[in-house]
């Protein structure tokens, strides 16, 4: 190869290797660009579901009922509550479920709904889909205040159920009336 030849060819391999340098440097940058990008996506779309994730974590109160210690969370449309479950007795072919809702807030709620579902308690070695489909529910009405700032005692009968079987209850509860102070009187 002559010389001139030989220089014409280092200066190809060096411009095609600045060409392929580029270019690849050229997709990295969109490359990098893309994942910053979707991290953005990502991010919001995370926060999305682990907001969701909160909201449903307080839809309802599930009590095991082999111990009904402290109180639970549950949300509803139009607030939050505590609910403190304080007895549970044999009734005709059922249990009487003497529980207290707490409304920590200075609204008072004119009557409300409670979705109850209820059952044998979770045997963790037993089919988990079985025994969700072998529970009861029943939405109950109540007329009572749920009084702000306080405890208001609520109880109610779930049947059929023999006291011994009764291990589990799911709570959820609809409030759609509320009443707030008005300053001006």
């Amino acid at each position: 190869m002559s010389d001139n030849n030989s220089t014409k060819y280092r200066k190809l391999v060096i411009i095609s290797s600045i060409l392929a340098f580029s270019v690849t440097f050229s997709c990295i940058i969109h490359i990098l660009y893309r994942l910053e990008q979707m991290k953005k996506t990502d991010s919001r779309l995370l926060a999305h579901i682990l907001m969701n994730i909160q909201l449903d974590q307080y839809k309802s109160a599930s009590f095991d009922l082999s111990s009904h210690e402290g109180c639970l969370r549950i949300n509803s449309s139009s607030g939050y509550f505590l609910v403190s479950l304080q007895n549970v007795e044999p009734y005709l072919d059922g249990v009487k479920v003497h529980i207290n809702i707490g409304n920590p807030v200075f609204a008072t709620y004119n009557g409300f709904k409670l979705k109850v579902i209820w059952g044998e308690k979770l045997d963790l070695t037993d089919d988990q889909d079985r025994w969700r489909s072998s529970l009861k529910e029943k939405e109950i009405s109540f007329t009572e205040t749920l009084r702000p700032g306080c405890w208001n005692k609520v109880n109610f009968v779930l049947s059929p159920i023999e006291p011994k079987n009764f291990g589990y209850m799911e709570l959820s509860i609809q409030t759609d009336n509320i009443s707030l102070i008005n300053p001006n009187e």
